[in-house]
C-alpha cells in the first residue's frame, strides 16, 4: 500500500546531512530507485517510510504529507471572506459619507477658515427652563 509522503521533508533532511540520494539509500537500506521515487513523486511503501524515518532518527509519522484539514480549509475561507466583506463596506460607507449631497445641518451660524479648508458650524443650546421646579 502506497502512502503519501512528504518529499520535500525527505529532500531537505537528506540535504542537511549532506548525504547524496546514494548515501541515504545505504543508510536506509533501500534501493536508490526507490529513494529517487520517494523524492520525486512523493509516494512510498510503509516498510520504506519507516526505513528512511530511522535513518533519519525520526518517528515514522513525522515524514508522512498531511493535508490541510477541510476544517481548517473552511476557517480560512471564511475568514478571507469577512476580510473582503469587510473592506467592501468599509469603502461603501467612506464612499457615502464623503461624498454625499443634500445633508442638513441645523445651525446659527457657519464660520469657513481664510485658505477654505475649515468650516465650522456653531449651534446655540436653548433650554426651557420654566418646565421645571425647583423643591
Amino acid at each position: 500500500m502506497d502512502m503519501k509522503i512528504n518529499s520535500a521533508l525527505i529532500v531537505s533532511l537528506r540535504k542537511d546531512r549532506g548525504w547524496s540520494q546514494q548515501q541515504l539509500s545505504t543508510v536506509s537500506g533501500v534501493s536508490i530507485r526507490t529513494v529517487q521515487r520517494v523524492e520525486n513523486e512523493g509516494k512510498s511503501s510503509v516498510e520504506t517510510v519507516k526505513s528512511l524515518a530511522g535513518a533519519f532518527d525520526t518517528d515514522f509519522r513525522t515524514l508522512l504529507h498531511r493535508p490541510v484539514k477541510p476544517q481548517k480549509q473552511k476557517l480560512l475561507a471564511a475568514k478571507y471572506l469577512f476580510a473582503i466583506i469587510s473592506l467592501i463596506s468599509t469603502l461603501v460607507v467612506t464612499s457615502s459619507t464623503t461624498a454625499a449631497t443634500g445633508i442638513e445641518v441645523m445651525a446659527d451660524s457657519v464660520a469657513v477658515s481664510s485658505d477654505q479648508t475649515i468650516t465650522t458650524f456653531t449651534r446655540q443650546c436653548r433650554y426651557d427652563y420654566s418646565r421645571y421646579r425647583v423643591f
